[in-house]
């Protein structure tokens, strides 16, 4: 599992710098990240806030992830800690490991949309809304996916006590 999990951050890593990269490529000088309740473009910022904000949520939710992550790895396994075992601490490290992955997938997500609401030339209409629901879907799966492995923690550990 760490090695899936470590292999989709790493494609996931290469996949939003190559749409970032791409999307910010053609931005206007301008860009647009809201309209009003007209339709009308209202908030601008310019280009290079767009691409240091963009590389700098990137960069710090990798590397706050992966720091977590390696601190779960390097925890001390004790029966009575919340990390009671070697299973599921290898499973918890395997969530943070891949929440970058679901990260990285909404942070592409946003690029592209911002990229397509911003070139209308391309793609009429509103018929790229629908990007955003990507990555919002990825982060809400994976956060599904903690609540379950946490339940399963729990439902372990209570059987566990009453076994003893």
């Amino acid at each position: 599992m760490v090695r899936i999990s470590r292999g989709l951050w790493n494609l996931s890593m290469l996949l939003f710098l190559a749409i970032f990269l791409y999307a910010y490529s053609f931005l206007p000088d301008r860009v647009a990240i809201s309209v009003d309740t007209e339709g009308v473009k209202d908030t601008f910022i310019t280009k290079d806030q767009f691409f240091y904000f963009g590389i700098g949520a990137f960069v710090i939710s990798n590397l706050l992830f992966a720091a977590m992550a390696n601190i779960v790895q390097s925890s001390a396994i004790r029966a009575n800690s919340f990390l009671h075992s070697e299973e599921f601490r290898d499973q918890v490290y395997s969530w943070l490991i891949s929440f970058n992955f679901a990260m990285n997938m909404f942070f592409a997500s946003i690029g592209a949309y911002l990229s397509f609401f911003n070139n209308s030339e391309y793609l009429p209409g509103k018929s790229y809304g629908y990007i955003t629901y990507f990555g919002i879907a990825f982060v809400l799966i994976w956060l599904l996916l903690l609540a379950w492995l946490f339940v399963n923690r729990i439902s372990g550990f209570k059987t566990a006590e009453t076994e003893n």
